[in-house]
């Protein structure tokens, strides 16, 4: 009876990772396709090149804070992945 409800937990916690493992990859996934954009809704580039460059830079920050929003959730779930894969590889050692 135990071990039937250890192997049960096991393989719960064990798809429990793998949903959360698949879950980081893809904030992963989208925050390394975040590309800065100097030029949003149709602006067009100054002639200056001081503004330009401004606009690049505004542009590098955005998107670096975009990129930190994205990878921030995806290390939390990356952690929760490998807990449960800890948890797992216990209760599978105790089956």
């Amino acid at each position: 009876m135990i071990n039937t409800i250890v192997l049960i937990l096991y393989w719960v916690i064990t798809i429990g990772s793998m949903a959360a493992a698949l879950y980081a990859a893809r904030l992963w996934r989208k925050s390394a396709d975040v590309s800065p954009d100097p030029f949003p809704n149709g602006v067009v580039e100054s002639g200056d090149p001081t503004i330009a460059n401004a606009q690049w830079t505004a542009a590098m920050l955005a998107s670096a804070m975009k990129v930190a929003d994205l990878n921030r959730p995806a290390a939390i779930w990356t952690s929760r992945a490998v807990l449960l894969s800890v948890t797992a590889a216990v209760l599978d050692h105790l089956h």
